[in-house]
């Protein structure tokens, strides 16, 4: 079972620092006229048209807040009906895979009404071919494994279908926002994967609203590093609904500005040295090493620890570094400096992860 930490964001900054991205989907639903227009856009695999509907916040009875309330919709948004069970798949042809320059990445925001249990809904990506391959989803899903403590969770990703794949997991949220009764309000999350050569790397943002609602500080509330590798067919299939089309008791499930894209990764000179396992490259498994370690601040860290700077110590600052790093090949030998982060927010939210460290 994996610790259950609130570890701040890296996902934009520390993938890609300034990148370039090709954007692949780009889909608000602000565009469509109406109903129809939009189910030519996403196909429902069953044929129906009463399954996904747009709704706005002037729509009689729908679940969600109005904005500027924290996940409430803003403009319009779909509403898919998961009792019937089925998916829609963006009806665009495409086909990408990561690049050892170029990272996936898949967003959504996914709603839960907190009106019913049992509920499954998911955003996705896999190649769809002569055999299925890489199969990707992350979003709500009631199959999950309980906490240690017995804790019920249904925010979930899974990556299945590639190498060193594994099942629906759930995200490690902090205690006090890893339930649904703790979130309180029926509203949008931010559920992003991005998908590298060596790893995919999944996070949530609860309401997304940029905040660790777990601390109040800026971050996100989850990050999860699952070492999938994505095999050379990549990926040629978006969908969102049903996870792999099956049912859920919930007619009210929101899906809102899915996003897909091939992101540079941008190569920086490194210092220090973050390759923790010394595999000849700085990827999540040197994170999840950092992050197993827990604070060491006695001066007997080592490299193997997570000790990136070579201050003898486990903290933010070899987080950094891991983040400055991130997909590229270590130095050729370690800088025992401290480099100053790459932002006053990125100092924050790094200092707000030690905080939850401290207290593990």
């Amino acid at each position: 079972m994996m610790k259950k930490i609130a570890l701040l964001s890296l996902l934009s900054v520390a993938l890609c620092n300034v990148a370039q991205a090709q954007v692949i989907v780009n889909e608000t639903f602000e565009t469509y006229a109406d109903d129809a227009a939009m189910q030519a856009a996403w196909v429902s695999n069953t044929g129906s048209t009463t399954q996904t509907f747009l709704f706005d916040e002037t729509t009689p009875g729908q679940p969600y807040a109005v904005s500027p309330d924290p996940g409430a919709v803003d403009g319009k948004a779909v509403l898919f009906d998961g009792t019937t069970g089925g998916f829609n798949k963006w009806g665009t042809a495409f086909a990408i895979a990561p690049t050892a320059t170029k990272n996936v990445v898949l967003s959504a925001d996914l709603a839960h009404d907190m009106l019913t249990s049992n509920k499954r809904l998911s955003v996705g990506l896999r190649y769809t071919g002569a055999v299925s391959e890489n199969l990707i989803e992350l979003g709500f899903w009631n199959g999950l494994p309980l906490g240690p403590n017995g804790e019920f969770f249904q925010f979930g990703y899974r990556t299945v279908l590639m190498p060193g794949s594994t099942n629906w997991q759930p995200y490690s949220l902090p205690t006090n926002k890893d339930q649904l009764f703790e979130i309180g309000d029926a509203a949008f999350h931010t559920f992003t994967a991005t998908i590298s050569v060596t790893d995919v790397t999944f996070t949530l943002d609860l309401f997304g609203d940029g905040i660790n609602n777990g601390t109040g500080a800026p971050g996100l509330d989850a990050i999860n590093v699952v070492a999938a590798v994505t095999t050379a067919n990549g990926y040629n299939d978006l969908r969102f609904g049903g996870p792999s089309g099956v049912t859920s008791a919930d007619p009210f499930l929101g899906v809102d500005n899915i996003s897909l894209s091939l992101v540079d990764v941008v190569i920086e000179p490194p210092t220090g040295n973050a390759d923790f396992d010394e595999d000849g490259d700085v990827d999540g498994r040197d994170f999840l090493i950092w992050q197993r370690s827990g604070l060491i601040d006695d001066g007997t860290a080592l490299l193997a620890n997570g000790d990136a700077n070579g201050d003898g110590n486990v903290d933010g600052d070899d987080l950094a570094l891991w983040q400055d790093q991130y997909a590229q090949a270590p130095p050729l030998s370690a800088i025992n400096t401290v480099p100053e982060p790459t932002s006053a927010v990125l100092l924050g939210m790094a200092l707000s992860s030690l905080a939850l460290l401290k207290r593990r």
